[in-house]
């Protein structure tokens, strides 16, 4: 059976004579049979075209003008070449009626041949009477001698519908053997043909009335039951017959007489068949929950990890397995567990940017790194805005010197020192979401409100797409900055910087900044906290506030006290009656004791 497991339906090798010259084809034809003018320039037009299987109307369509009754000469030339076991019409049912389809040429005695052969022979005894099968005394009677070497045998136990699914596109010729029956030829196309005709045949059988009694009591069905279901191709209920009808051989005798011949080996098959498709669909049940239950484990193991966050080499690792088991399963996967499937829910494991997470886990990891970034962040702009105060020319005032390039600089080192954090800030949907979720597993039935006011502490009222301003988002206001960096500065600095007017430079230029610290003032933050209120904040505590969600304390500079205030009021007002020059000098003797201060 080499030669047949070789060859593929959609590939067929090209016959050798299709490669010879215009006067070698000529010979070859007059080996084969006798052919006139017309079937001999068709021949040649054939193999000018040459396809595995050629489309019979257009192949008509194409030489209707060249030659004058093309349907006719071809027929002829085909039953010709059908003489010589070299070519055939491929036939085709269709709308209850039988029409050519292709033009199949081969070589002679090939497998190609006889496999076609089988396929038109089950498609003719579909509409005819005898309805028979194709055995070895079929084909004797037909003059076909088929040779051993293109036949594999099987048994019953092999007949389903994945042999015809497996093997659909290969060309083989089967020999089934049946008990109490001559063996039947079949080829995987034609084992539907089969079952089909094995179906009608025990259909006529058993509309018998009295055998249709018996069945009715013994399968526990009403006859109308029985009737409507021969109709149709349940597995469950012909297995079920047709195992009744084997089960009880002597009293199918008895009910009904003269039963043909063809009775016994059509309930074989069709009880394999229908065996066999039961078996295979319970496998395929319980290798689809297998791999729903590894998708199950894959899933919960990602939710359990003490880092939530996975690299796409982390989630590789996880699949493993289940690839080795299963070829499709990494696409699997991705299409039940990663891929969006409506735009109001998240899937289980979400896609963020280079990396995974499971979805119970985005609000709170999104928590999390924002306050780390806020603490850090913080420390970082409070060391930069006392550098700036203590350098004479304002050092890096530029980051500070607007709102767009205080949230810039933000931004730049969020995407360098927090790409986590990034990668949320650049998927507010997702987030969204990820918070909406969060609260429905925290409450069943969360109200509109609840959940509106968790999301307006992260993006701007009635908004999921745009976050709040990032200064906000990360309690990174400026004058609480400027207040607790000034605290920070030595006495002596202090009392320089207000004495000639850079306090109040600085905080004139921090009280200009458009928008204030937050929607409004006394609001509790994203973070825990209360929003600072706008305005002078010299002196002001920020005390700590219990979130819903954690506990969030900062510290802060103690406040001035009030003898301290009203010193720094009077020398505010004292400062501005000093002359350019009177400064000028002041601030060298500051110099100068600070020199010898830092000297000893």
């Amino acid at each position: 059976m080499a030669e047949a497991q070789e060859q593929f339906r959609s590939q067929p090798p090209m016959p050798d004579f299709f490669k010879f010259d215009q006067i070698q084809k000529e010979e070859y034809l007059s080996q084969l049979g006798n052919f006139n003018q017309e079937q001999r320039a068709i021949f040649h037009k054939i193999c000018e075209l040459w396809e595995p299987e050629i489309d019979y109307n257009r192949f008509i369509e194409l030489g209707k003008n060249q030659f004058s009754f093309i349907q006719s000469h071809l027929s002829q030339l085909m039953q010709k070449l059908f003489n010589a076991r070299c070519g055939l019409i491929r036939i085709k049912s269709q709308q209850g009626n039988i029409v050519n389809d292709q033009v199949i040429l081969c070589e002679r005695d090939s497998i190609r041949f006889f496999y076609y052969y089988i396929e038109n022979e089950y498609v003719y005894s579909l509409y005819s009477e005898d309805k028979q099968f194709i055995t070895p005394k079929f084909l004797e009677r037909q003059d076909i001698l088929l040779p051993g070497r293109y036949v594999e045998t099987l048994g019953l136990t092999d007949i389903g519908e994945s042999l015809a699914e497996s093997q659909g596109d290969r060309i083989r010729i089967y020999l089934v053997k049946c008990e109490n029956y001559d063996p039947i030829y079949m080829t995987p196309a034609t084992l539907p043909h089969i079952i089909r005709l094995s179906r009608e045949k025990i259909r006529g059988v058993v509309k018998s009335p009295q055998l249709l009694t018996f069945l009715s009591k013994t399968l526990g069905l009403m006859e109308s039951e029985i009737l409507r279901d021969l109709k149709g191709r349940d597995n469950n209920f012909w297995n079920k017959l047709c195992r009744c009808l084997m089960e009880n051989r002597d009293e199918v005798s008895d009910k009904r007489r003269h039963i043909p011949p063809e009775f016994s080996p059509s309930v074989s098959l069709v009880y394999s068949y229908t065996r066999n498709g039961l078996d295979e669909a319970e496998r395929v049940r319980l290798d689809r929950q297998s791999q729903k239950d590894e998708l199950v484990s894959i899933c919960q193991a990602i939710e359990m990890r003490s880092e939530k966050f996975l690299e796409q080499q982390e989630l590789n690792d996880y699949l493993e397995n289940g690839t080795k088991r299963w070829p499709d399963f990494k696409n699997t996967f991705y299409d039940q567990c990663v891929k969006m499937k409506n735009k109001t829910s998240l899937p289980l494991i979400v896609n963020l940017g280079s990396g995974y997470m499971h979805r119970d886990h985005i609000y709170m990891s999104f928590r999390m790194e924002l306050k780390e970034a806020s603490l850090e962040l913080r420390q970082y702009y409070l060391n930069l805005m006392e550098e700036v105060l203590l350098s004479r020319k304002g050092g890096r005032m530029n980051v500070f010197a607007t709102t767009e390039s205080f949230i810039q600089s933000i931004r730049d080192r969020i995407r360098e020192k927090f790409p986590k954090l990034h990668v949320f800030l650049e998927k507010p949907k997702i987030l969204s979401e990820g918070i909406i979720h969060w609260a429905k597993r925290r409450s069943n039935v969360p109200t509109s409100d609840q959940v509106r006011s968790l999301l307006n502490k992260y993006f701007e009222e009635d908004s999921t797409l745009r976050f709040i301003r990032l200064d906000r988002l990360l309690d990174l206001y400026l004058q609480p900055l400027f207040h607790e960096a000034y605290g920070k500065l030595p006495l002596v600095r202090r009392v320089m910087m207000r004495l000639f007017g850079r306090y109040d430079s600085y905080l004139e230029s921090f009280s200009r900044l458009p928008g204030g610290p937050g929607r409004e003032a006394g609001k509790v933050s994203p973070l825990g906290r209360p929003s600072p209120p706008s305005g002078d904040l010299a002196g002001k505590t920020l005390s700590p506030m219990d979130d819903p969600m954690e506990r969030y304390h900062r510290s802060s500079s103690s406040p001035p006290n009030r003898s301290y205030r009203k010193r720094a009021s009077r020398d505010k007002e004292q400062e501005r009656r000093y002359s350019h020059r009177e400064q000028n000098s002041a601030w060298n003797e500051f110099e100068e004791a600070l020199k010898k201060s830092d000297s000893k």
